[in-house]
């Protein structure tokens, strides 16, 4: 855990994240090249930025009003549970910044970092909160399957 890293993270999103997206939760990526996915784990709309020194790396929304290619170095805001989307290929080092609600979290007082002596700690309303969960803990991954030309091969 990071206090110090989540604490310049909420003062970047209390800064630059619309006030209507009142965030629960951060995902910080490095070098990710997502696939087309929806997001499952969101609800309503999410903001999204990306930064580093890359080439590519563009954001594909691949269905809805607003399908299209992005250059998310400019912000996103988007209900990303319900479009398709992906990067694009990249070379370089991108990051991303994605702030979104969590389902779920209906009543989970505002995350907070506060300095308790000479250490920084997370807070959530009141508590001190020492351990956070993984969020893909417990997650059972499917057999990979890959088909190419007339042979399949099967990783269980």
């Amino acid at each position: 855990m990071r206090p110090y890293l989540y604490k310049l993270l909420l003062e970047f999103g209390n800064k630059f994240v619309p006030a209507d997206i009142a965030f629960t939760s951060i995902t910080v990526n490095q070098g990710y090249l997502a696939a087309k996915h929806r997001d499952k784990g969101n609800v309503g709309v999410s903001y999204l930025v990306a930064f580093g020194d890359y080439t590519g790396g563009e954001l594909d929304i691949l269905e809805g009003d607003i399908s299209g290619c992005y250059n998310v170095r400019t912000p996103i805001v988007a209900d990303f549970s319900k479009v398709y989307h992906a990067v694009r290929p990249f070379q370089g080092t991108r990051y991303s910044l994605v702030y979104y609600v969590a389902k779920n979290s209906d009543g989970l007082p505002p995350p907070s970092v506060e300095k308790v002596g000479t250490k920084w700690v997370f807070k959530r309303g009141e508590e001190i909160v020492t351990s956070l969960p993984h969020p893909l803990k417990g997650r059972v991954k499917p057999p990979m399957r890959i088909v190419h030309c007339d042979a399949v091969v099967e990783f269980v």
